[in-house]
Protein backbone atom coordinates (compact mmCIF):
# COMPACT_ATOMS: atom_id res chain seq x y z
CA UNK A 1 0.00 0.00 0.00
CA UNK A 2 1.25 3.67 -0.58
CA UNK A 3 0.57 6.54 1.85
CA UNK A 4 1.37 9.85 2.14
CA UNK A 5 3.03 11.61 4.75
CA UNK A 6 0.01 13.31 6.10
CA UNK A 7 -1.65 9.45 6.42
CA UNK A 8 1.29 8.70 8.33
CA UNK A 9 0.69 11.66 10.83
CA UNK A 10 -2.92 10.49 11.50
CA UNK A 11 -1.61 6.87 12.03
CA UNK A 12 1.11 7.72 14.19
CA UNK A 13 -0.40 11.42 15.92
CA UNK A 14 2.92 12.37 15.01
CA UNK A 15 2.91 15.76 12.87
CA UNK A 16 4.42 15.95 9.55
CA UNK A 17 6.90 18.43 10.35
CA UNK A 18 8.58 16.03 12.94
CA UNK A 19 8.46 12.56 10.81
CA UNK A 20 10.04 15.28 8.02
CA UNK A 21 13.01 15.82 10.65
CA UNK A 22 13.09 11.99 11.76
CA UNK A 23 13.42 11.01 7.93
CA UNK A 24 16.32 14.04 6.99
CA UNK A 25 18.28 14.40 9.92
CA UNK A 26 18.09 10.03 11.60
CA UNK A 27 17.42 8.22 8.13
CA UNK A 28 14.40 6.52 10.46
CA UNK A 29 12.46 6.68 6.80
CA UNK A 30 13.36 6.35 2.88
CA UNK A 31 10.09 7.43 1.11
CA UNK A 32 10.22 6.04 -2.51
CA UNK A 33 8.12 8.09 -5.52
CA UNK A 34 5.82 7.64 -8.12
CA UNK A 35 6.21 7.89 -11.77
CA UNK A 36 5.15 11.50 -11.16
CA UNK A 37 7.83 12.33 -8.53
CA UNK A 38 4.90 12.04 -5.69
CA UNK A 39 6.63 10.75 -2.15
CA UNK A 40 5.17 7.92 -0.88
CA UNK A 41 5.86 5.46 2.04
CA UNK A 42 5.11 1.72 2.47
CA UNK A 43 3.21 -0.73 4.87
CA UNK A 44 7.38 -1.40 6.55
CA UNK A 45 7.88 1.96 6.77
CA UNK A 46 4.29 2.80 8.47
CA UNK A 47 5.18 -0.12 11.04
CA UNK A 48 8.58 1.18 11.95
CA UNK A 49 7.69 4.40 12.23
CA UNK A 50 4.58 3.41 14.86
CA UNK A 51 7.04 1.16 17.04
CA UNK A 52 9.20 4.35 17.08
CA UNK A 53 6.77 6.32 18.13
CA UNK A 54 5.93 4.20 21.15
CA UNK A 55 9.85 4.05 22.60
CA UNK A 56 9.85 7.81 21.52
CA UNK A 57 7.05 7.92 23.92
CA UNK A 58 8.91 5.66 26.52
CA UNK A 59 11.75 8.13 26.85
CA UNK A 60 14.48 6.41 24.57
CA UNK A 61 16.00 9.16 21.98
CA UNK A 62 15.44 9.12 18.49
CA UNK A 63 19.05 9.23 17.55
CA UNK A 64 18.53 5.64 19.68
CA UNK A 65 15.73 4.45 17.87
CA UNK A 66 16.85 5.21 14.43
CA UNK A 67 19.76 3.22 14.97
CA UNK A 68 18.06 0.14 16.17
CA UNK A 69 18.14 -3.68 14.31
CA UNK A 70 14.52 -5.27 13.83
CA UNK A 71 15.61 -7.47 16.69
CA UNK A 72 16.15 -4.80 19.16
CA UNK A 73 13.36 -2.97 18.54
CA UNK A 74 11.25 -5.69 19.16
CA UNK A 75 13.35 -6.20 22.92
CA UNK A 76 12.82 -2.80 24.19
CA UNK A 77 9.07 -3.12 22.86
CA UNK A 78 8.96 -6.54 24.50
CA UNK A 79 10.17 -4.66 27.90
CA UNK A 80 7.38 -1.51 27.15
CA UNK A 81 4.84 -3.84 26.97
CA UNK A 82 5.67 -5.63 30.38
CA UNK A 83 4.39 -2.35 32.15
CA UNK A 84 1.45 -0.52 32.90
CA UNK A 85 2.45 2.42 31.61
CA UNK A 86 0.41 5.19 28.93
CA UNK A 87 3.36 3.81 26.20
CA UNK A 88 2.06 0.20 26.79
CA UNK A 89 -1.24 1.32 25.44
CA UNK A 90 0.55 3.24 22.51
CA UNK A 91 2.44 -0.16 22.11
CA UNK A 92 -1.29 -1.96 21.97
CA UNK A 93 -2.70 0.88 19.85
CA UNK A 94 0.14 0.81 17.09
CA UNK A 95 0.06 -2.87 16.89
CA UNK A 96 -3.46 -3.11 16.42
CA UNK A 97 -3.11 -0.51 13.21
CA UNK A 98 0.20 -1.85 11.90
CA UNK A 99 -1.26 -5.66 11.86
CA UNK A 100 -4.68 -4.57 10.90
CA UNK A 101 -2.84 -2.48 7.62
CA UNK A 102 -0.99 -5.82 6.89
CA UNK A 103 -4.18 -8.22 6.90
CA UNK A 104 -2.53 -10.12 9.96
CA UNK A 105 -5.99 -11.20 11.95
CA UNK A 106 -3.58 -13.73 14.13
CA UNK A 107 -1.58 -10.82 15.64
CA UNK A 108 -4.49 -8.37 15.81
CA UNK A 109 -6.94 -10.94 17.77
CA UNK A 110 -3.59 -11.56 19.95
CA UNK A 111 -3.08 -8.34 20.78
CA UNK A 112 -6.75 -7.87 21.43
CA UNK A 113 -6.87 -10.38 23.70
CA UNK A 114 -4.09 -9.74 25.35
CA UNK A 115 -5.26 -6.29 26.08
CA UNK A 116 -8.43 -7.67 27.56
CA UNK A 117 -6.29 -10.13 30.07
CA UNK A 118 -4.51 -7.01 31.08
CA UNK A 119 -7.26 -3.77 30.96
CA UNK A 120 -10.64 -5.66 30.90
CA UNK A 121 -12.99 -5.36 28.14
CA UNK A 122 -14.19 -1.31 28.98
CA UNK A 123 -10.88 0.10 29.36
CA UNK A 124 -9.75 -2.14 26.15
CA UNK A 125 -12.59 -0.40 24.31
CA UNK A 126 -12.11 2.94 25.97
CA UNK A 127 -8.48 3.17 25.92
CA UNK A 128 -7.53 0.91 23.38
CA UNK A 129 -9.74 0.63 20.30
CA UNK A 130 -11.57 3.79 19.98
CA UNK A 131 -7.68 5.18 19.61
CA UNK A 132 -7.38 2.76 16.62
CA UNK A 133 -10.82 4.07 15.35
CA UNK A 134 -9.97 7.61 16.16
CA UNK A 135 -6.39 7.33 13.84
CA UNK A 136 -7.73 5.28 11.31
CA UNK A 137 -10.81 7.07 10.67
CA UNK A 138 -13.03 4.85 11.44
CA UNK A 139 -14.41 5.85 14.68
CA UNK A 140 -16.58 8.90 12.49
CA UNK A 141 -16.66 7.07 8.96
CA UNK A 142 -14.30 9.03 7.23
CA UNK A 143 -12.60 6.30 5.56
CA UNK A 144 -9.14 7.76 5.19
CA UNK A 145 -7.49 4.13 4.79
CA UNK A 146 -6.92 1.94 2.17
CA UNK A 147 -10.80 0.91 1.49
CA UNK A 148 -9.64 -3.13 2.09
CA UNK A 149 -7.65 -2.19 5.21
CA UNK A 150 -10.86 -0.19 6.01
CA UNK A 151 -12.95 -2.67 6.14
CA UNK A 152 -10.71 -5.49 7.23
CA UNK A 153 -9.85 -3.68 10.40
CA UNK A 154 -13.87 -2.23 10.61
CA UNK A 155 -15.03 -5.94 10.48
CA UNK A 156 -12.62 -7.06 12.88
CA UNK A 157 -13.79 -4.62 15.94
CA UNK A 158 -17.31 -4.77 14.91
CA UNK A 159 -17.21 -8.75 15.99
CA UNK A 160 -15.41 -7.93 18.63
CA UNK A 161 -18.10 -5.63 19.94
CA UNK A 162 -20.60 -7.53 18.94
CA UNK A 163 -19.44 -10.30 21.06
CA UNK A 164 -19.03 -7.84 23.87
CA UNK A 165 -22.71 -6.20 23.61
CA UNK A 166 -24.04 -9.72 23.49
CA UNK A 167 -22.27 -10.45 27.28
CA UNK A 168 -23.58 -7.77 28.65
CA UNK A 169 -27.02 -7.72 30.77
CA UNK A 170 -29.91 -6.17 29.04
CA UNK A 171 -30.84 -3.12 30.78
CA UNK A 172 -34.61 -1.93 31.77
CA UNK A 173 -34.70 1.40 33.17
CA UNK A 174 -37.00 3.76 32.25
CA UNK A 175 -34.89 6.48 33.74
CA UNK A 176 -32.58 7.11 31.23
CA UNK A 177 -33.67 5.40 27.76
CA UNK A 178 -31.28 5.86 24.50
CA UNK A 179 -32.13 5.30 21.08
CA UNK A 180 -29.02 4.77 19.08
CA UNK A 181 -29.50 4.96 14.61
CA UNK A 182 -27.52 5.79 12.24
CA UNK A 183 -29.76 7.86 8.96
CA UNK A 184 -30.66 6.48 5.74
CA UNK A 185 -27.57 7.58 4.09
CA UNK A 186 -25.16 6.08 6.62
CA UNK A 187 -24.18 2.33 6.92
CA UNK A 188 -20.63 3.03 9.24
CA UNK A 189 -21.30 1.02 12.12
CA UNK A 190 -18.52 0.52 14.46
CA UNK A 191 -18.76 4.22 15.98
CA UNK A 192 -22.42 3.47 17.05
CA UNK A 193 -21.49 -0.20 18.00
CA UNK A 194 -18.85 1.24 20.40
CA UNK A 195 -21.22 3.67 21.69
CA UNK A 196 -23.71 1.30 22.46
CA UNK A 197 -21.17 -1.43 24.54
CA UNK A 198 -20.57 1.97 26.96
CA UNK A 199 -23.84 2.89 27.41
CA UNK A 200 -24.63 -0.74 28.28
CA UNK A 201 -21.49 -1.00 30.54
CA UNK A 202 -22.73 2.01 32.19
CA UNK A 203 -26.50 0.59 33.10
CA UNK A 204 -28.09 2.66 30.20
CA UNK A 205 -31.43 1.27 28.76
CA UNK A 206 -31.45 1.53 24.97
CA UNK A 207 -32.71 0.52 21.85
CA UNK A 208 -30.06 -0.33 18.69
CA UNK A 209 -31.88 0.33 15.06
CA UNK A 210 -28.58 0.01 13.30
CA UNK A 211 -28.02 1.37 10.03
CA UNK A 212 -29.68 3.26 6.98
CA UNK A 213 -33.12 3.87 9.53
CA UNK A 214 -35.62 5.88 7.43
CA UNK A 215 -36.91 8.74 8.79
CA UNK A 216 -40.89 7.50 8.90
CA UNK A 217 -39.46 4.25 10.96
CA UNK A 218 -37.31 6.90 13.36
CA UNK A 219 -40.26 8.82 14.25
CA UNK A 220 -42.14 5.48 14.96
CA UNK A 221 -39.79 4.40 17.29
CA UNK A 222 -39.78 7.54 19.30
CA UNK A 223 -43.40 7.82 19.72
CA UNK A 224 -43.33 4.33 20.71
CA UNK A 225 -40.46 3.81 23.15
CA UNK A 226 -40.14 7.46 24.06
CA UNK A 227 -36.21 7.46 24.59
CA UNK A 228 -34.58 10.30 26.93
CA UNK A 229 -31.70 10.49 24.70
CA UNK A 230 -30.85 10.15 21.14
CA UNK A 231 -27.49 9.67 19.59
CA UNK A 232 -26.68 9.00 15.94
CA UNK A 233 -23.94 9.90 13.27
CA UNK A 234 -23.69 12.25 10.67
CA UNK A 235 -20.75 11.30 7.70
CA UNK A 236 -21.94 10.91 4.32
CA UNK A 237 -24.01 13.28 3.95
CA UNK A 238 -22.01 15.97 1.50
CA UNK A 239 -23.81 19.44 1.74
CA UNK A 240 -24.12 21.52 4.84
CA UNK A 241 -27.53 22.65 3.87
CA UNK A 242 -28.88 18.43 4.14
CA UNK A 243 -27.28 17.97 7.39
CA UNK A 244 -28.89 20.99 8.48
CA UNK A 245 -32.24 20.22 7.21
CA UNK A 246 -31.82 16.59 9.13
CA UNK A 247 -30.32 18.33 12.02
CA UNK A 248 -33.44 20.72 12.91
CA UNK A 249 -35.82 17.45 11.97
CA UNK A 250 -34.52 15.95 15.24
CA UNK A 251 -34.91 18.64 16.95
CA UNK A 252 -38.60 18.88 15.98
CA UNK A 253 -39.20 15.08 16.00
CA UNK A 254 -37.63 15.15 19.46
CA UNK A 255 -38.94 18.41 20.96
CA UNK A 256 -38.38 18.64 25.06
CA UNK A 257 -35.74 15.72 25.40
CA UNK A 258 -31.83 15.55 24.18
CA UNK A 259 -29.95 14.36 20.79
CA UNK A 260 -26.50 14.03 20.22
CA UNK A 261 -24.63 13.91 16.97
CA UNK A 262 -21.47 13.06 16.21
CA UNK A 263 -19.30 12.15 12.76
CA UNK A 264 -18.01 14.23 10.31
CA UNK A 265 -16.20 17.41 11.88
CA UNK A 266 -15.42 19.55 8.29
CA UNK A 267 -19.31 19.25 8.09
CA UNK A 268 -20.79 19.33 11.50
CA UNK A 269 -18.51 22.76 12.60
CA UNK A 270 -20.96 24.13 10.21
CA UNK A 271 -24.12 23.31 12.03
CA UNK A 272 -26.57 25.77 13.53
CA UNK A 273 -27.04 23.57 16.65
CA UNK A 274 -30.69 23.99 18.13
CA UNK A 275 -30.69 24.15 21.55
CA UNK A 276 -31.47 20.11 22.11
CA UNK A 277 -29.45 18.36 19.61
CA UNK A 278 -25.78 18.15 20.92
CA UNK A 279 -22.55 17.49 19.03
CA UNK A 280 -20.09 15.24 20.36
CA UNK A 281 -16.77 16.23 19.47
CA UNK A 282 -14.64 13.66 21.45
CA UNK A 283 -15.55 10.49 23.25
CA UNK A 284 -14.65 12.06 26.48
CA UNK A 285 -17.89 14.57 26.01
CA UNK A 286 -19.70 11.25 25.74
CA UNK A 287 -18.39 9.91 28.53
CA UNK A 288 -18.93 12.64 30.82
CA UNK A 289 -22.29 12.34 29.82
CA UNK A 290 -23.00 8.66 30.76
CA UNK A 291 -20.32 7.96 33.12
CA UNK A 292 -22.19 10.26 35.90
Amino acid sequence: MKYSIADLEKLSGVRAHTIRIWEQRYKLLEPQRTSTNIRYYNDDQVKRLLNTVTLVNNGIKISKVSKMTPEETGAFLDQVENTNTESALELYVNRMISSGMEFDETVFDKTFTTCITKYGVYDTFKRIVYPVLRRTGLMWGKDEMNPAQEHFISNILRQKLITAIDGLPIIQDDKEKWLLFLPQEEDHEVGLLLSSYLLRSNGKALVYLGQRVPEDSLRETISAYQPHNLLTFLVHMQRVEDAQEYVDNLSYWFTGRQAYVAGNDFLLDKIKWPENVAYLKSLDEFLNKIEQ
